[in-house]
């Protein structure tokens, strides 16, 4: 999450520009096989991906296409932060769950990590998680499933709340037992 108004920050603005610059070199790179050699190598799967997945990964590391279109969805996050903001304030009673990795490299990271939270502190319904130990691409794993998943049954949970007065279930993961409650009858429905 980099949330629009965070691209007026120096460093964020720096942060992305770096960003850019690789998917640049990547996207210009690809098309001669050179990001296919280097799929077999911990650049290609960073996220530690189970076999079948991995398999896709690296062969999208080494896509022309792909690294085009990352390339491109790069350069146009300062346009896209500030056609976002052009659009006005958040509504504020839109539930947001913000998941971020308690893991970061360097002062850009740190700052990161701080501008992450806003959306959800903009709202009535919000939720923030820092995930100690996962990083930005280890958040993506199994190990840190749970935590993800906690932030999206939060806002599915919230959106039930609001339109009919109860909670949906929560998401169960392996070997968990949860006894389900009956939804409360909405008004309509009596």
């Amino acid at each position: 999450t980099t949330p629009s108004e965070a691209m007026d920050n120096p460093m964020v603005r720096q942060y992305v520009a770096s960003f850019t610059a690789g998917a640049s070199a990547a996207a210009k790179t690809a098309p001669f096989g050179i990001l296919r050699l280097l799929a077999v190598t911990g650049l290609g799967d960073k996220v530690g991906l189970p076999q079948e997945e991995d398999v896709e990964k690296r062969w999208q590391f080494g896509s022309p296409g792909y690294e085009r279109t990352a390339y491109l969805e790069t350069r146009d996050w300062p346009l896209v932060a500030d056609q976002a903001l052009r659009t006005g304030a958040i509504n504020a009673r839109l539930p947001v769950a913000v998941v971020s990795a308690g893991v970061t490299e360097g002062v850009e990271g740190r700052q990161m990590l701080a501008v992450q939270p806003a959306p959800a502190l903009a709202s009535e319904h919000g939720y923030v998680s820092v995930v100690e130990g996962a990083t930005h691409n280890g958040l993506l794993t199994a190990r840190y499933a749970p935590a993800v998943v906690k932030g999206v049954d939060f806002v599915l949970n919230t959106v039930a709340d609001q339109t009919h007065g109860s909670g949906r279930p929560s998401t169960v993961f392996n070997n968990q037992v949860v006894a389900m409650q009956e939804p409360r009858p909405d008004a309509r429905d009596r």
